[in-house]
């Protein structure tokens, strides 16, 4: 609300926003609230209490995340000298509604014609689902955009940026994902970006482990230990940041551990995020895979069981699969589907369960984690409890 608060300049808008704001605190501060009061003098103290908690809650406007203002003025200066530009100019700052844990940028410009005028800066929200920071996607884009795959192409990463938290600045590329802005319906580029998504999974799945250049102990892992490394980074994630138990986690992190697919394939460059409203389409053709802050060796298994619910809607699997394996990809097996359908869902519950956390604890009281947290959360919860709900 504080942040709509300074685009909203109507009278009336601005007033809904007070009043929506204050009921939201209530509703916040009333969650442990008594029912019934012994006494006049409990009941008065009880409203005292959920005064103060909720201007408490009022009081939390702005993040702490940021140091500097992001505007033109601001990032103009900052391109200029980290690019070795004095001529350009950042004439438009716009946020996109892509990049749902991290704050994407576009940018407008003037005097960078090598760049087309237009930059997209990427950098790190706190409160956020995701642990990892957004100038950590920066190596593994670099080793895909030099092999081809279609990728943005990152020109700087910055870990200690005046604006804050970390950030990325990449070329801005041509193109428009197949899901409308809701995220929820697929348009009539729906066959096309099916089968775009099949061929960069290809490309990305054949990529060498050892381009990547990571430590030598971590990419001789067998299969098995990368699957179980994600489990546990999960598992840990939800211990630090939860509000309250929840036994359908712990039976499916239980199950994650004891049936872990026994698969002997080799572990490969997994994207993590594998959704067509990942993917851009420029002319009916992929553009580039965005979002890579999931990235990981694993199984490429993963990334197909996770964007198969999106391929259904535009094609028959078979039609998929035959594109990707026409396109070098790794066999799929079909019996580990359940499993990568499960961890799935288990790693996206931890995110909400993590977005909620930290909403209640005022780190970052974000609309969108608020409604990822609240919403989306439960729906996961409810059908892994289906699964889980007699163990």
């Amino acid at each position: 609300g504080a942040d709509l608060q300074a685009h909203v300049s109507e009278p009336a808008a601005q007033a809904k926003l007070v009043m929506t704001r204050f009921l939201l605190a209530h509703a916040l501060g009333q969650q442990d609230a008594a029912r019934e009061f012994g006494s006049i003098a409990d009941e008065v103290a009880a409203l005292k209490m959920a005064e103060h908690d909720e201007q408490a809650l009022l009081a939390v406007t702005a993040p702490a995340l940021q140091s500097t203002p992001l505007n033109a003025e601001t990032v103009t200066a900052y391109l200029r000298a980290k690019l070795f530009m004095p001529e350009l100019t950042v004439t438009d700052v716009q946020a996109s509604l892509g990049g749902f844990s991290k704050q994407t940028w576009l940018l407008k410009l003037s005097g960078a014609e090598r760049y087309n005028n237009a930059l997209v800066l990427r950098r790190d929200q706190e409160g956020g689902p995701v642990e990892v920071r957004a100038a950590d996607e920066y190596a593994v884009i670099r080793k895909m955009h030099a092999r081809g795959v279609p990728v943005p192409e990152p020109l700087l990463v910055d870990r200690e940026p005046p604006f804050g938290g970390t950030l990325l600045v990449m070329r801005r590329v041509p193109g428009q994902p197949a899901f409308d802005f809701s995220g929820q319906h697929l348009g009539s580029q729906g066959r096309n970006a099916a089968l775009a998504l099949a061929r960069v999974l290809a490309q990305i799945h054949a990529a060498p482990i050892e381009a990547l250049d990571l430590p030598a102990e971590l990419a001789r892992l067998p299969l098995k230990e990368h699957v179980r490394r994600q489990v546990r980074l999960y598992e840990e994630q939800w211990q630090r940041r939860h509000v309250a138990s929840s036994p359908t986690l712990r039976a499916a992190f239980d199950w994650l551990y004891a049936h872990i697919p026994q698969g002997s394939s080799t572990a490969v460059l997994v994207h993590g995020d594998a959704s067509l409203r990942n993917l851009m389409l420029h002319e009916g053709r992929e553009s580039a895979m965005l979002d890579w802050e999931l990235w990981h060796l694993g199984d490429a298994s993963e990334d197909l069981a996770y964007c198969r619910a999106d391929v259904e809607q535009a094609l028959p699997w078979d039609d998929f699969l035959h594109e990707y394996h026409a396109h070098g990809g790794r066999p799929f097996d079909a019996a580990s589907s359940e499993y990568y359908a499960v961890f799935g869902a288990v790693r996206n519950a931890v995110f909400a369960q993590s977005c909620l956390h930290d909403m209640v604890n005022a780190v970052r009281p974000e609309a969108k984690f608020a409604y990822g947290a609240l919403v989306l959360g439960r729906r996961l919860i409810y059908n892994l409890a289906e699964k889980f709900g007699g163990r």
